[in-house]
C-alpha cells in the first residue's frame, strides 16, 4: 500500500515534487483529458471508470496531498481507489514511454523524465532497490552510460517491468492490487465475509466510495493539481546541475 506505515515511520513516506516526476508526467495529460473525454477513455482501472469527473479530480488531489504533504494515513489505510490511481498513473507513464519509442522524431523527454525517478529511487540510501537493479542488470542496461534511458535493451517489456510490474516501481508505492476485488461486493455477506477475512481484506476500505466534492472543493483541487503540474514542468526545464 503506497505511503504506508513502515519500520521507520508510522505516518508514511513523504516525497518532494522532484521525486514524483514519474506520476506528475501522466497527470499533466490526464487532468486536461478529463475535461473533454468520458471516464472510460481516460482511465483503465475499472474502479476508477465508475467515477464522475469531480470525484476523480478530488481523489487525485488527495493522493498528491498525501504523498507531498503532512496528511496522516487514514484509519484502516488508504482507500482502494487512491491506490488504483497510483497504479493508473504508473500505467499511463508506461504508455507515454511506449508512444515516444514508437515515434523516433518525438525525442526522448518522456523517458528522461521517467528515468529521473528510477535513478533517484536506486541511489537513495534508504531504499532496497535490489529488484529494480536486477531488472536493469538482467536487461544488460549500462547504468554508467550518459543516457541509460535510451539503451536499446530497454524495450516495451522492460519499461513495463520497471514501471508497472511487481519488483519495479510498483513496490515503491503498492503492496497489492486489492482494489480489483469488486466481485466480492456482489456476493451475499455470509458468502463474502469468510473469504475476505481469510484474505485480510476490509471491503469498507478497499472498495470505499470517493468523496463527491463541493464546487469550492473541486476548484481548490484543480488549482492544486494545476500548480503541481506547472511547478514540475519548471523543474524539468532547469539546466542540469541546478
Amino acid at each position: 500500500m503506497w505511503n504506508s506505515p513502515s519500520k521507520e515511520s508510522k505516518i508514511g513516506k513523504r516525497y518532494s515534487l522532484e521525486d514524483l516526476s514519474v506520476l506528475l508526467l501522466p497527470l499533466s495529460e490526464l487532468l486536461p483529458n478529463s475535461r473533454a473525454l468520458p471516464m472510460a477513455e481516460i482511465v483503465g482501472e475499472e474502479i476508477l471508470q465508475r467515477f464522475e469527473r469531480d470525484e476523480l479530480v478530488f481523489a487525485l488531489y488527495q493522493v498528491f496531498d498525501a504523498l507531498l504533504g503532512e496528511t496522516k494515513i487514514p484509519e484502516g489505510g488508504h482507500p482502494g481507489f487512491q491506490e488504483a490511481l497510483i497504479y493508473e498513473l504508473l500505467q499511463q507513464a508506461h504508455a507515454m514511454v511506449c508512444c515516444e519509442m514508437d515515434d523516433p522524431e518525438s525525442g526522448s523527454e518522456i523517458r528522461k523524465t521517467v528515468w529521473k525517478f528510477i535513478d533517484r529511487y536506486m541511489t537513495e540510501p534508504a531504499h532496497d532497490s535490489s529488484s529494480l537493479q536486477w531488472i536493469l542488470e538482467e536487461a544488460r542496461v549500462d547504468l554508467k552510460a550518459p543516457e541509460p534511458f535510451l539503451s536499446e535493451q530497454l524495450d516495451y517489456d522492460e519499461w513495463e517491468n520497471l514501471l508497472v510490474n511487481e519488483g519495479g516501481l510498483f513496490d515503491e508505492f503498492l503492496w497489492d492490487v486489492d482494489w480489483r476485488t469488486g466481485e466480492f461486493m456482489d456476493l451475499p455477506l455470509e458468502v463474502s465475509k469468510p473469504i475476505t477475512q481469510t484474505l485480510g481484506l476490509d471491503l469498507d476500505v478497499v472498495q470505499a466510495l470517493p468523496h463527491s466534492p463541493s464546487p469550492s472543493e473541486l476548484k481548490m483541487a484543480e488549482q492544486y493539481l494545476s500548480n503541481l503540474i506547472s511547478r514540475a514542468a519548471a523543474l524539468d526545464k532547469r539546466p542540469s546541475g541546478e
